[in-house]
């Protein structure tokens, strides 16, 4: 594994598969989405989420060329979601929670658990160490015992933590 987790060494921790729909919270450069969107038809749906509006319309592209429906928000993850409740099987949730203000963490993660369907699940993989230059500022970062007391408090069930590089961790959370 190396120093920082690429997104095929970790998709592999939730099923993918036609028919879902799927939330990526925070898409940044796209990896996640061009790895889940080519198995998401027939039927899925892929909800692209971010901050910064020129990453919104790369997704929009992976989807295009795959024939999967996409929806985009520009979003900083401090209000609530527009989206139905129970209508997500599946979130993405990479190196995003530590860009949400601390005092907005838990009502995003509770936000996830509105949106998520019962039994739907959450890959999250985060920072545990900031190396010099990449991923976010030593006090931004979430620790894997803050990140898992979160989605508990939101009525999540997490996983153990799994491997994702040497500076990052990941867990599954399901809703129960």
């Amino acid at each position: 594994m190396c120093m920082i987790a690429h997104p095929r060494d970790v998709i592999g921790y939730v099923d993918v598969h036609p028919g879902l729909a799927v939330g990526d919270f925070g898409v940044g450069s796209g990896a996640f989405g061009e790895l889940v969107v080519p198995h998401l038809n027939p039927g899925g749906k892929y909800y692209a989420f971010d901050a910064i509006p020129h990453l919104l319309a790369k997704a929009k592209k992976i989807a295009a060329a795959h024939g999967v429906s996409c929806f985009t928000l520009h979003a900083d993850f401090e209000d609530a979601l527009p989206l139905a409740e129970n209508i997500l099987d599946l979130g993405l949730l990479a190196n995003t929670l530590s860009s949400v203000p601390p005092t907005s963490r838990q009502q995003f993660i509770h936000e996830l658990s509105r949106v998520i369907k019962p039994k739907g699940s959450i890959l999250y993989v985060d920072w545990m160490t900031s190396p010099k230059d990449v991923g976010p500022a030593r006090p931004l970062l979430v620790s894997p015992a803050d990140a898992a007391r979160l989605f508990k408090a939101a009525a999540f069930d997490v996983s153990a933590i799994l491997p994702a590089g040497h500076h990052q961790y990941a867990f599954v959370a399901t809703l129960k």
